[in-house]
């Protein structure tokens, strides 16, 4: 048997988990990929979506705890981000809590509008004004084996409408990776 790389591995098992979730009959969303985050989350995402450069990165998130992963459209007003941290507190509910609070501090002008869950994530959605921008986000989170996937979704608040069902549907594919430690290096 030849060598295998993780990477390959990893391929391999991304289009073996990739079949057998569309068996499962989940509509599938046309001109969306599967992104696997943080090898525990596999994510649909827009086809046209990619990393930005550094510079976007450094003007577009000020600070310098950035999140891990950033993916955007061509313009770059439109954008996921992805980050992971412990399950602490361990319950996603009273993380997402904290999560609100923490955000209501930031910002004051920020207004709240809807809570949910699709799928394994929870979600909030917002308006948010920063310098001249108003902007609409989404904040989610999703309990993987190991750790908690935090995201966010921003876009420019006029194209809300077109894009808030369009992440609703992201979430609700979320894939949880379920494979253990030992399964990653069999072949």
């Amino acid at each position: 048997m030849e060598d295998i790389d993780k990477r390959e591995a990893d391929l391999l098992w991304i289009q073996n988990e990739k079949e057998e979730s569309e068996a499962k009959d989940i509509e599938r969303l046309k001109g969306y990929s599967p992104y696997v985050l943080f090898d525990e989350f596999i994510l649909p995402l827009p086809d046209e979506f990619g990393f930005p450069s550094e510079q976007y990165r450094k003007r577009r998130f000020f600070s310098k705890f950035r999140p891990e992963l950033i993916l955007c459209d061509e313009t770059g007003e439109v954008n996921f981000t992805f980050q992971t941290i412990k399950k602490d507190p361990k319950d996603s509910q009273e993380a997402m809590k904290v999560a609100k609070e923490i955000m209501d501090l930031g910002e004051r002008e920020r207004v709240f509008y809807e809570t949910g869950k699709r799928g394994q994530a929870l979600w909030l959605d917002y308006k948010s004004f920063v310098g001249d921008e108003v902007l609409y986000g989404m904040f989610f989170l999703a309990d993987g084996k190991e750790e908690r996937l935090l995201g966010t979704f921003l876009c420019p608040f006029s194209l809300f409408d077109q894009w808030k069902p369009k992440v609703l549907k992201v979430l609700e594919q979320l894939e949880i990776i379920s494979r253990t430690k030992e399964e990653e290096f069999e072949i």
